[in-house]
């Protein structure tokens, strides 16, 4: 058991998914009728397995994806299908699921496209979606308008410039596209004015360390609110993590990996992070520290910063009463829930399995007892809901396609912590 957290009662689990969602974990065996659609119960094993029978109908994705609330009982997932080589849209209506393809082989483009996609969805629900085409390098926006893909080029990116990281925003409204130059690293940012041309600039990195030229690496993710717009990611030159944010100009430094001095290599941090706000509108990140091999989470407001432990993976070996460590971070993700606590769900590289904590009215942690299924569980992204519920995804894979299938549950807070 991890210290920093509290776990709550596999009774409360259990009640908290809903029809169709997981209630098998390493302590708790599954029970008939409560596995995913498509799943059963193995009674051998306790664990949720492939119905003989089930059928895989939607696409495999791989690489970065996003999980977007589009209202009411909708949602949708958008990510890189690498058997399409296409940028596929999963939407869900209740239990209806609908796919179609936004950009690729699989549409009348006909041409490799995706492999490199970030999503967001606006308050109507209109769904955003931007890539990179990598046939021709150029970079792409479209946008989902009464069941129709409108797809456009950025023209104010010149092509063969994009390189593997991109994240999109809606800045007051605009659609706001960042990402990392090919070959050399710096970071821009291009946005979509009105009339539908777009306007681009180079955002500043912080100053270079140990004679290593600043670059982007990592994760790169985006995070806008009314007057400003922050961007964070991975600097692998002084291994530290990076936040830049845009009001009236952009500023960018060094958050975490530096002492207080600036300089002095205070570890490697930020590989991968994660954003989100809280109910006063600060920034909250979440980040992996490589150095301490730790989940951790950082809070800014009022100019103040708090940093605290999540996970270091620590546990105690049943059988020798020796304390272990498992990999843990190496995947990551963090939203603020309807209540106004925090959620945070991180891959633990040594089992190939997710944990989830939620923030309690206490402001402690609550680890969620998840479930364990036969294939390894990767990248999770997380989403809350207005009823107070959180839904997490993340990609199951099992060797027989490329790419990873998509599983998802929903959480319910029903109660305390022991």
């Amino acid at each position: 058991m991890r210290p920093p957290l509290h776990r709550l009662r596999p009774f409360s689990l259990l009640l908290a998914f809903s029809i169709g969602a997981l209630a098998c974990s390493e302590s708790v065996r599954c029970e008939a009728g409560l596995c995913p659609i498509g799943m059963v119960c193995d009674g051998d094993t306790g664990r949720c397995v492939d119905a003989p029978a089930a059928a895989d109908a939607t696409p495999r994705l791989s690489g970065r994806y996003a999980l977007l609330g589009l209202g009411a009982d909708r949602h949708a997932i958008v990510g890189y299908s690498p058997a399409r080589r296409s940028v596929a849209y999963i939407e869900h209506a209740g239990d209806e699921v609908s796919v179609s393809f936004v950009a690729g082989e699989a549409t009348d483009d006909g041409l490799p496209a995706g492999d490199v996609v970030d999503a967001v969805a606006d308050e109507a629900g209109v769904v955003h979606v931007a890539w990179v085409r990598r046939s021709d390098g150029s970079l792409w926006y479209g946008r989902r308008e009464g069941g129709t893909w409108l797809r456009e080029r950025v023209t104010a990116i010149a092509p063969h410039r994009p390189g593997d990281r991109l994240a999109l925003a809606l800045w007051n409204g605009v659609p706001t596209v960042a990402f990392d130059e090919i070959g050399t690293g710096r970071l821009f940012s291009t946005a979509r004015a009105n009339d539908g041309t777009w306007t681009a600039e180079e955002v500043p990195l912080p100053p270079d360390v140990d004679g290593k030229v600043a670059r982007v690496g990592g994760t790169l993710v985006a995070s806008a609110q009314a007057g400003s717009l922050t961007l964070a990611f991975y600097e692998p030159g002084g291994g530290d993590l990076v936040i830049a944010t845009r009001t009236a100009a952009w500023v960018a430094s060094r958050l975490v990996g530096r002492a207080a001095d600036g300089t002095t290599d205070a570890g490697d941090a930020g590989r991968p992070c994660a954003l989100a706000r809280d109910t006063k509108g600060g920034l909250v990140v979440a980040y992996r520290d490589r150095s301490a091999n730790s989940v951790r989470l950082l809070r800014s407001a009022a100019g103040a910063a708090a940093d605290s432990l999540v996970d270091d993976g620590a546990y105690t070996d049943a059988l020798t009463g020796v304390v272990r460590r498992d990999l843990v971070g190496t995947a990551l993700d963090v939203v603020r829930m309807a209540g106004g606590g925090l959620a945070v769900a991180w891959q633990d590289a040594s089992r190939a399995r997710l944990r989830l904590a939620v923030e309690a009215s206490n402001g402690q942690l609550q680890e969620v007892d998840l479930p364990a299924t036969n294939r390894p569980q990767l990248r999770p992204r997380l989403l809350a809901q207005a009823d107070g519920s959180l839904l997490l995804a993340w990609l199951e894979l099992d060797g027989e396609q490329p790419g990873g299938r998509v599983a998802e549950l929903r959480w319910t807070p029903l109660g305390g912590a022991e």
